[in-house]
């Protein structure tokens, strides 16, 4: 299967590093198509936005898959609200980035992280809760996400093979049911708060 990503401009997400403007999604797939050395894509699909723009195109043309980030984590469930929906026009949802970019971890959200400040400060107090009673935040979110969100697939990323199998084993270990309630309530004020990305000329309106 032939796979590649539009709209990406090479730049970190930090600096802005995706349009998604229409003339930049063109000229995308023509530049990927010649890398790969190829006139077709095996599927088709959506990522970088909010569920509803996907669903929009969903509603027009074939879509084989979104992927959506930080929308269905500890801290935002949004992207649940979509699950049905996008199962009856037949498009599969990968759930991504769990640990909303890093934020919900013990270690806390990277310095570009582009949550509202307040959002932040509650992930860094869930992730203070976690380590003082000696367990991890990321453990608890991604466990989370994977074994309640009833998708296609979730996506989260490994620096190295260790830490693949370390998430592997996260999920299959059980969380304390209380630590999982307090971090929720932690967590409550800034429920499904986001944030936009991308080139604020390409984000929908």
């Amino acid at each position: 299967m032939k796979r590649t990503t539009l709209g990406d401009t090479g730049l970190e997400v930090s600096e802005l590093g995706f349009d998604f403007s229409a003339g930049r999604v063109v000229r995308s797939a023509h530049e990927s198509l010649e890398r790969l050395e190829t006139d077709h894509v095996d599927a088709v699909g959506v990522t970088g936005y909010p569920p509803a723009a996907p669903a929009y195109v969903a509603e027009r043309t074939r879509v084989d898959t979104i992927v959506s980030s930080c929308r269905y984590t500890l801290q935002n469930r949004q992207l649940a609200t979509w699950r049905d929906w996008f199962t009856r026009h037949g498009t599969a949802v990968i759930n991504a980035s769990p640990l909303s970019m890093g934020a919900l971890t013990n270690r806390g959200a990277p310095p570009w992280h582009p949550a509202p400040p307040d959002v932040l400060a509650r992930c860094a107090e869930a992730g203070a809760l976690c380590g003082a009673r000696g367990e991890e935040l990321a453990r608890v979110a991604l466990r989370f996400a994977v074994t309640t969100g009833g998708f296609a697939g979730t996506l989260v990323g490994a620096d190295d093979p260790a830490e693949v199998h370390r998430n592997v084993r996260w999920i299959t270990e059980p969380v304390d049911e209380n630590l999982l309630r307090e971090v929720e309530a932690c967590l409550e004020p800034v429920r499904d708060r986001s944030w936009p990305s991308g080139r604020p000329e390409s984000r929908p309106a």
